[in-house]
């Protein structure tokens, strides 16, 4: 995915962000019941039916000639000279939660004013998390600053977890949270998508993923979303939900 491809929107929101236009006070906030942090196991979803190894491919194989070719295509990315972009990706490395939506569904959609809503989405987030982090433990990829040291990633708080690239976490809860929003606000359906591919570029610009990671992520985070939405324990929430955000006016 090449930066030419990047929404205006998103470079704008960039801008504001190094501007310090973004955290006002009448902006949502990190909603405190989703950041925290997840269950080490799913709440929902059947481990069994979540192995990594039947549902991904492996990773590009180290060394390799589509190794070197993913690292020099992070690299382009790592190093663009928009400013803006780059505090973007910043900001949404800080922003693994369904707040990383509300650049595009606007200050309304704030989970301290939208509990149902919280609480589905911190459910969501979870399972992600959670299938995300088997890929991780299983495919054990190194990361493209541990491979090139010239990297300063987004995320260097986690410099002591060099192994775990494949796939993104980040764009896998991006993904999942975006389907099911998708769901609950199919009027905003093309936005969402945008925002949470977006997201997921944000991982390269950073130096933290490899493109592959987030193709990974986009496959992992669909399965699920469409799992969750499928499954008949989550049809009251998934009512609560929309109803909750048809009253705040983000839903017809």
């Amino acid at each position: 995915m090449t930066v030419s491809l990047r929404s205006a929107a998103a470079v704008a929101l960039g801008l504001a962000i190094m501007a310090g236009g973004f955290a006002r006070a009448d902006q949502p906030a990190a909603p405190a019941a989703v950041m925290a942090h997840p269950a080490k196991a799913f709440q929902i979803l059947d481990a069994a039916a979540f192995d990594p190894a039947r549902l991904l491919p492996p990773p590009p194989a180290e060394g390799g000639e589509r190794q070197k070719a993913e690292l020099a295509e992070v690299l382009r990315a790592y190093g663009m000279p928009d400013p803006g972009r780059r505090a973007l990706a910043q900001w949404d490395n800080d922003h693994e939660d369904p707040s990383l939506f509300a650049p595009v569904l606007g200050f309304r959609f704030d989970m301290a004013g939208l509990p149902a809503t919280a609480a589905l989405l911190a459910l969501v987030q979870n399972e992600a998390s959670v299938a995300s982090g088997a890929g991780k433990r299983y495919f054990k990829r190194i990361r493209p600053w541990a491979e090139d040291k010239t990297i300063l990633a987004c995320d260097a708080a986690d410099s002591d977890k060099p192994n775990t690239s494949y796939p993104s976490g980040h764009a896998t809860i991006g993904y999942a949270l975006a389907l099911v929003l998708v769901e609950l606000i199919p009027e905003r359906a093309q936005a969402i998508l945008e925002r949470a591919s977006d997201y997921a570029y944000s991982r390269e610009i950073c130096g933290d993923h490899y493109p592959s990671d987030t193709e990974a992520s986009h496959v992992l985070g669909s399965l699920v979303a469409t799992r969750l939405l499928a499954d008949p324990r989550l049809t009251d929430r998934l009512a609560a939900a929309r109803a909750e955000l048809r009253a705040a006016g983000l839903t017809k």
